[in-house]
Formats: structure tokens, sequence, C-alpha cells
């Protein structure tokens, strides 16, 4: 029998707003079905607890592995940066965007490959609308969201890419202050590619209208390029 994990909701320690985020969560992972993606297999709901029965996922966080290998080769980020944006792209296919992507919410399995994990703070993309709430975790967070702004969804995401990049090669974020993130000022990470480097920065661009997309990410030179040359 392939080993679960179970998270028990207890209903009466929950607000009415706080079991309807609870609910949302879940209605947003059942439609989730991806390599990357830790899966929810069941959910049991009884009068006093909601409990998801998910994917056991091994490995630990890949925030723990890269402190440990106190950030990692070119190659290797890469190879969990293609998981990772391979998984977000389906999110945002399907209208959904995560809103808390970071180091922590990244699990890697037996096989040393990305599980992408808690979407609490998830919310379904709705057509001509935008939105306001700053969630997530601050030193991950998209300008507009820092600010206060209106933003659609996908863009925050793609913000908080660009710091996962980052911190995966130099295991430390790119912005030493509130004031350096909201200006985009940060330095270029050592000992990597120009095409890396290209890339951060399209990820980490201000002005969202100008930040790179999930496509275009796949399309970008670092992503496209073997692995094996970088």
């Amino acid at each position: 029998m392939e080993t679960c994990a179970i998270k028990i909701l207890h209903k009466s320690g929950l607000k009415a707003e706080e079991l309807e985020v609870a609910r949302r969560e879940i209605e947003i992972v059942k439609k989730l079905i991806h390599p990357h993606i830790a899966q929810l297999y069941k959910v049991i709901e009884t009068t006093t607890t909601l409990n998801l029965v998910m994917e056991y996922v091994q490995g630990g966080t890949l925030h723990k592995y890269v402190l440990k290998k106190k950030g990692l080769a070119e190659g290797e980020a890469k190879t969990f940066f293609t998981q990772i944006i391979s998984a977000v792209k389906y999110c945002h296919n399907l209208n959904i965007i995560h809103r808390d992507l970071k180091l922590q919410n990244l699990l890697l399995d037996a096989n040393q490959n990305i599980k992408l994990i808690d979407f609490g703070l998830s919310n379904f993309i709705e057509q001509g609308k935008m939105r306001t709430t700053f969630c997530g975790t601050p030193a991950y967070a998209a300008p507009e969201m820092v600010l206060g702004r209106k933003y659609v969804g996908p863009e925050v995401d793609i913000w908080s890419l660009g710091v996962v990049l980052y911190s995966m090669i130099m295991s430390e974020f790119p912005f030493v202050t509130v004031a350096n993130l909201i200006k985009g000022q940060f330095t270029d990470p050592q000992c990597v590619s120009q095409e890396c480097c290209d890339l951060i920065r399209k990820m980490l661009k201000v002005d969202a209208q100008e930040r790179i997309t999930s496509d275009r990410i796949l399309e970008h030179a670092w992503v496209r390029k073997n692995s094996a040359n970088s």
C-alpha cells in the first residue's frame, strides 16, 4: 500500500472564513494531477473534521536541501527549476494561482524530484477581476503585492519563481531590504551563465507588464539549453 500523509483540520478551531478558505484549497487541489504537485487522494469529512489524505513526500524541503549544500550548482538548479515551472504553468493553464511559492513549499521525493505543496493561499484567476490581497511570504512577494496594488495573479507567481531560482543558487535572497525589493535592485548571482542571470532579471521585473510569462520562460535559452552544457 502506498504511504500517505493525512492533514486533519478541526472545524471547531476554524472561523467561518478560514473554513471557506480550507474548502477552496480542497477544491483547487482536487483539480491538480501533475508529476510535480503533491496529490490529494481523498477527503474524508466528519461532523468535526476535514481529513485530507495526501501523497507522502519523504525527502524534506528544497529549503533545507539548499541550505545544506550552501547553494546549488547551476545545472542542478535548472533541473529543479524546470520541474517547478512545469507545475506552475500547469496551474496557470487551469486558471489557478499559488501565491505562496517558496523553497519551503517545494518538497523532494525519494528520487529527488520536486513536489509543489500548500495551496492554502491559492485562488482562481477570474477574467476581468483584479486582486489586492497581500498574502504569502514577504521575501518572495512581488512589489505590487507589497505596495497593495492590484494584480491578476500569474505575474506574482513568476516574481516568486525568480526569488526561488536566485535563492537556490546563492542560498540567500536577492533583496537586502524592502526598498531594494520595491525598486528591483539586486546583484546578479555569481558563477552562473549570462542566460541564467538574464532569466532571473526577466522574472524580477518591477513592472508586472514587462515580467516574463510562464510560456516565455519555457522558451528561454537557459531553460532550453541542455543542462549538461550549463
